[in-house]
């Protein structure tokens, strides 16, 4: 039988105000102590990020509120059995800005003059 692998998800605020709502909520929401809070945590990259530990449900409810309050912030995962977390690319945020990239490249490539045609 093939065991389960737990996956454990945590915030990292990118500003002073989504970090006290999000704070404000956990504390209301799931009791949040100071085990929860991991501060310089590695990243799959060997980059250091502060986080806090946070339920799935959590996670969804800033996505939701993310645009309404303008939330800023990353999401991180990390599988039992692997040994750093990763970024979550939630709500396809990068396929956006990518899309958003491509346009902006398109757009000055556009402007660029003509390569003149040689004639045989």
């Amino acid at each position: 039988m093939k065991k389960e692998r737990v996956t454990t998800w945590f915030v990292e605020p990118k500003d002073a105000k989504t970090n006290e709502s999000a704070m404000m909520d956990l504390v209301q929401s799931c009791g949040a102590t100071d085990d929860k809070i991991y501060r310089g945590k590695l990243d799959n990259e060997d980059v250091p990020h502060d986080v806090v530990e946070v339920s799935y449900r959590f996670i969804v409810r800033m996505e939701c509120n993310a645009a309404k309050f303008e939330h800023k912030f990353r999401i991180f995962t990390h599988v039992e059995g692997e040994s750093a977390m990763r970024m979550w690319p939630f709500g396809n945020h990068k396929k956006l800005s990518r899309t958003a990239e491509v346009k902006r490249v398109a757009k000055k490539i556009e402007g660029l003059p003509k390569r003149p045609t040689a004639k045989i």
